[in-house]
């Protein structure tokens, strides 16, 4: 359910944008650290569940970050000044839908 509402909750961004999201989806990497993935700009995968608790839902508004992250990869690839432009830009046009 909670990918269903990500998906929803970004759809009108994506379509302002022209992107096309044709994946999304939970995954467990092995680096416990690692939360999320933008795989060729098509594919976001996020870590829903705790890596030492998988039994424990990680906080939407943490996903929703994450997926924001991710959203910004579409954008730009490194975690540089131009980068966090993006994500900034895309949290405030969701929060503008």
């Amino acid at each position: 359910a909670m990918l269903e509402d990500l998906k929803k909750w970004v759809d009108p961004l994506l379509h302002k944008r022209g992107w096309r999201l044709r994946e999304l989806r939970e995954f467990f990497p092995k680096n416990p650290g690692l939360l999320g993935v933008n795989v060729g700009r098509f594919k976001i995968c996020l870590r829903l569940r705790w890596a030492a608790r998988a039994d424990e839902i990680i906080d939407r508004e943490q996903v929703r970050s994450v997926m924001i992250h991710e959203l910004a990869h579409m954008v730009r690839g490194p975690h540089d000044a131009a980068f966090y432009k993006a994500m900034a830009d895309i949290e405030h046009e969701l929060n503008e839908i």
